[in-house]
């Protein structure tokens, strides 16, 4: 799914309030739209994309704006909802340690996001764990 722009409704601060946003795709927890609020209701720049119904509790689903020391591209967010998963890699991520790696992204069954491991790999690292005898 492309960004797209949708009309939302709800309730705003106590009033009832329509605002035009664009969105990124369907909540894979609830079904709202997900979006950038850009400003938090401090004014302050939002730390996440979120679901529209964060703001009334219905949904508790968002996307750190930064994951691993990398700002999340919104076309990487898109690829998440719509799959579960990024494509291709996002390059320049840091780990605790300060190593600059590179990793597909995905939504855990907790719908956070986490690196991706592919398959493959994890079945070399089965045979490499094994000591060659077959039991």
């Amino acid at each position: 799914m492309a960004k797209q722009s949708i009309e939302l409704e709800g309730m705003l601060y106590g009033r009832k309030a329509k605002v035009q946003v664009e969105v990124l795709g369907k909540c894979p927890v609830c079904g709202g739209w997900v979006f950038d609020p850009i400003n938090d209701f401090k004014g302050e720049p939002a730390k996440s994309f979120s679901c529209q119904k964060w703001y009334s509790k219905e949904c508790t689903f968002g996307i750190w704006k930064e994951f691993c020391g990398k700002k999340l591209s919104e076309a990487a967010v898109i690829e998440l909802l719509d799959s579960g998963k990024t494509a291709d890699t996002v390059k320049g991520l840091k780990s605790q340690k300060g190593t600059i790696f590179d990793s597909r992204l995905m939504l855990d069954k907790d719908y956070k996001v986490r690196l991706f491991r592919e398959p493959a790999a994890e079945e070399e690292n089965k045979q490499s764990d094994s000591d060659g005898s077959e039991e």
